[in-house]
C-alpha cells in the first residue's frame, strides 16, 4: 500500500510539473492563448530580436557631430535625422536623403555621394530633378550614402522591396567606386562571396595618389570663362591598368549580376548607369579648345575611356535590366558656359551638373514607367497579397472606393483587374469615391 501511494504521489507531481511547464510553454510561444494580448508580451534582447527602436533612435547617433558614422555590414552610413546644411542634409530616420520615409515609392535610386548630391541643396540633386520630370503620382526614394561602392548598393538594393518599387537605379561612379569595392571585398569576410580573382588579397591595393599637393592638380581656364581644378592623379588610381584595378571591376559586375538577380524574383526592373570622373566630362572640351593636356590627365582619359566601355557593355548585357548613358549627355552640355562642376579641386558636380544626370535618366525611364492599370474598377494587392484595396481607375487618376456596410454583402461589384500597388505607377492619386459614385448598385 505504501509503494503505490509513492507511486500515486510522483504520478500526481510529475503531472503537476508537465502542466505548468506546457503552459509556460504556451505563455513563452503563444500568449494569445491564455488571454494575454501580444502587445504586452515581454521579448528580451538577443541576437534574434534586435531592438529596433534602440537602434533607429540611438541617442550617441542622433547628437552625434559626425556625418558619417561607422556600421559592421556596409562600413559607413549617413548620420539619421540630419539637419539641412545646405549642401549636405536634410537626412531622414534612415540616414537617406529625403524629405520623408514613404510606405511606398515606385523608383528607388541607390548611389555615392554623386547621387546624394554634395555641393547641391537637396532639391538640386539629380534624383530630385529627376522625379521633377516623371508623370504625376510616381514616387521616388533615394538610398545614396557617400562612401559608398557597389558592395553597398548591392545591400540597398536587397532592403528596397520593403518599399515595393516598380523601378531600382543603381548609380556607379567611376571616380572611387572600384577601390572602394575592392576594400569591401577583400577586406571582410562578410562580401567575399564577390571575390573575382583569388590570388589577390587586401594588401595588394596600388598606392593612391594624394590630390593635395599642387603637383597633383591641374587648374584649367576655358575660353568662356569656366574654370576647375583637375586631380588626374588621383582619379588614375581607380581607373588604371592594374590586377587590383581588373579584379575590382569584376567584382562590380558580380554584384551587378546579383543585383538583378534578386530583382527578378521581386518583379522589379533594374537600371544602371554610370557616372564618369569630372575630367572625362570635360575630356571633349579640351579637345575642342585644343588645350595642351598635360601627361597624367592624358593617361587618366586613355585608362577611363577602356574602363568606361568595358563595365558599360558589360552592365549592358546583364538580362531583364536597362542601361543609361549620361556620359554624353555630361560631355555636351560641358561645352557650353554652365560650369558643371566647381572652380577648384572637388570632383561632385554643381546642380547644373545634377540637373544633367537627372534629365538624361528621366528620359531614358519614359517607356519603362508608362502605366499598367486599365480605367475601371480593380482590386489592389498588397505586397504580400493579404490585404485587397478596391480602386476606381480613370484618365491616370485612381480614388479609393468606399463600401458603405449596409452594401457590403447585397451589392455584387464587377471588377475588371487585379492589380498590385506598383501597377498604379503614373496615376496620380485623388481622394476617395463612394461605390454608388462609380458603379450601378444592384
Amino acid at each position: 500500500m505504501k509503494i503505490k501511494r509513492v507511486e500515486i504521489l510522483l504520478t500526481l507531481f510529475s503531472t503537476i510539473i508537465a502542466v505548468i511547464l506546457g503552459l509556460l510553454l504556451i505563455r513563452w510561444l503563444q500568449p494569445s492563448l491564455l488571454g494575454m494580448p501580444s502587445d504586452m508580451v515581454l521579448v528580451s534582447s538577443s541576437e534574434k530580436v534586435v531592438p529596433y527602436y534602440e537602434n533607429i533612435f540611438r541617442k550617441q547617433d542622433i547628437l552625434s557631430n559626425e556625418f558619417i558614422l561607422k556600421d559592421p555590414l556596409v562600413r559607413v552610413r549617413a548620420r539619421q535625422l540630419y539637419p539641412d546644411m545646405n549642401a549636405i542634409g536634410p537626412n531622414d530616420i534612415l540616414g537617406f536623403r529625403n524629405a520623408a520615409v514613404p510606405n511606398n515609392a515606385d523608383v528607388i535610386i541607390i548611389g555615392d555621394s554623386q547621387t546624394y548630391g554634395n555641393n547641391a541643396h537637396m532639391v538640386e540633386n539629380w534624383p530630385h530633378y529627376f522625379a521633377g520630370l516623371l508623370p504625376n503620382g510616381v514616387s521616388v526614394y533615394s538610398m545614396a550614402t557617400g562612401g559608398w561602392g557597389a558592395v553597398q548598393y548591392y545591400y540597398a538594393a536587397l532592403k528596397a522591396p520593403a518599399f515595393s518599387p516598380k523601378v531600382i537605379i543603381v548609380a556607379f561612379y567611376t571616380g572611387n567606386d572600384p577601390l572602394e569595392t575592392y576594400s569591401m571585398v577583400y577586406g571582410s569576410d562578410v562580401w567575399n562571396e564577390f571575390i573575382s580573382e583569388s590570388s589577390l588579397n587586401k594588401n595588394d591595393v596600388p598606392p593612391i595618389e594624394s590630390s593635395l599637393t599642387e603637383n597633383k592638380q591641374w587648374a584649367v581656364t576655358f575660353s568662356d570663362g569656366v574654370k576647375t581644378v583637375f586631380t588626374p592623379a588621383l582619379r588614375h588610381s581607380t581607373n588604371k591598368q592594374h590586377p587590383v584595378i581588373d579584379a575590382a571591376y569584376q567584382s562590380m559586375i558580380k554584384v551587378a549580376n546579383k543585383i538583378s538577380t534578386h530583382a527578378v524574383e521581386d518583379n522589379i526592373h533594374v537600371i544602371f548607369t554610370l557616372i564618369p570622373t569630372k575630367e572625362y566630362v570635360y575630356a571633349k572640351k579640351i579637345e575642342y579648345e585644343r588645350i595642351e593636356m598635360n601627361s597624367a590627365y592624358k593617361v587618366l582619359i586613355r585608362d577611363e575611356k577602356t574602363r568606361i566601355q568595358e563595365f558599360s557593355n558589360a552592365l549592358t548585357s546583364i538580362d531583364n535590366t536597362s542601361y543609361i548613358d549620361v556620359i554624353n549627355d555630361l560631355q555636351e552640355a560641358a561645352l557650353g558656359k554652365d560650369a558643371l562642376y566647381p572652380p577648384d579641386s572637388n570632383g561632385h558636380p554643381v546642380a547644373k551638373g545634377y540637373k544633367v544626370i537627372g534629365e538624361t535618366i528621366a528620359r531614358g525611364m519614359s517607356d519603362i514607367l508608362q502605366p499598367a492599370a486599365a480605367n475601371g474598377l480593380a482590386v489592389v494587392l498588397t505586397a504580400d497579397e493579404s490585404i485587397k484595396i478596391l480602386v476606381f481607375i480613370e484618365n491616370k487618376q485612381y480614388w479609393f472606393v468606399d463600401v458603405p456596410d449596409d452594401l457590403i454583402t447585397s451589392t455584387k461589384i464587377e471588377v475588371n483587374q487585379v492589380i498590385k500597388k506598383r501597377d498604379l505607377t503614373g496615376f496620380l492619386y485623388s481622394g476617395h469615391k463612394n461605390i454608388q459614385e462609380v458603379v450601378r448598385v444592384k
